[in-house]
């Protein structure tokens, strides 16, 4: 992949992620594309702060995060809960007079209008928690059948299922940036859902699916770059006419 255009890469997880999650692309990222990873309160580097159960206390902490980062070209990235992030983190970055990402990308995750769906999540009792996890793949069976392990993860998943959960859309004037979104041929995320991702923005929607579950970008790192790259790439095209 070639490209003289450098950008950063400013990614936000998924429920029980850390910086780390984003390893499997930071390896095989081309040298002009920077990986920013963060990680949201009370994991990963973060291990000793407070959980944020509120969605709007965990877009500003995370934009404190990466303020420093938006001086240059960037695009955002989120998978599952950090599409949903990633979305809230462009409308704030518009309320402030911030500099806009170059696109949002975004993987796993149904557009805004439809996450009233997403509002069971949050008063799942333990067997149902387990079960929903399961159906959503990513986390060893070993450890979900583990109850000493989940006393560790269970509140970090239950305070990120809670921030889905609790999330109000407002239907607000689209962002005048670009909206890649990628679904899994086999979650639980209709194409409908996906297409209405078109509602967020003035733009096109540019929308496709890759073969797998809810964890698909993990099967596909290179061709999630290699489509992270095309959408900057286009809307520098564009900037250029």
């Amino acid at each position: 992949m070639e490209s003289s255009q450098k950008y950063k890469v400013l990614c936000f997880s998924f429920a029980g992620g850390n910086q780390y999650s984003f390893n499997a692309f930071k390896k095989i990222a081309p040298d002009n594309i920077t990986f920013i990873t963060t990680d949201y309160p009370g994991r990963g580097a973060r291990i000793g702060e407070r959980l944020l159960w509120e969605v709007n206390d965990l877009v500003e902490d995370m934009y404190q995060q990466i303020n420093n980062e938006i001086d240059s070209p960037y695009i955002i990235y989120g998978h599952s809960m950090g599409g949903l992030i990633s979305y809230l983190m462009v409308l704030l970055l518009r309320s402030k007079g911030k500099r806009l990402p170059e696109s949002l990308f975004i993987t796993g995750c149904r557009a805004p209008s439809t996450w009233d769906k997403m509002k069971r999540l949050k008063n799942l009792n333990y067997e149902e928690f387990i079960m929903e996890l399961k159906m959503l793949g990513g986390i060893p069976h070993e450890i979900l059948n583990d109850k000493d392990s989940m006393l560790f993860f269970e509140p970090i998943l239950r305070a990120d299922f809670s921030i889905v959960a609790t999330n109000e859309y407002k239907k607000v004037e689209p962002l005048s940036v670009p909206i890649k979104i990628i679904t899994g041929t086999e979650e639980d995320i209709s194409q409908e859902d996906a297409l209405k991702w078109q509602e967020e923005t003035t733009f096109p929607l540019s929308y496709n699916r890759l073969e797998g579950g809810h964890f698909f970008i993990f099967d596909h790192p290179e061709k999630i770059i290699k489509e992270m790259d095309e959408c900057f790439q286009n809307v520098n095209k564009i900037s250029l006419i």
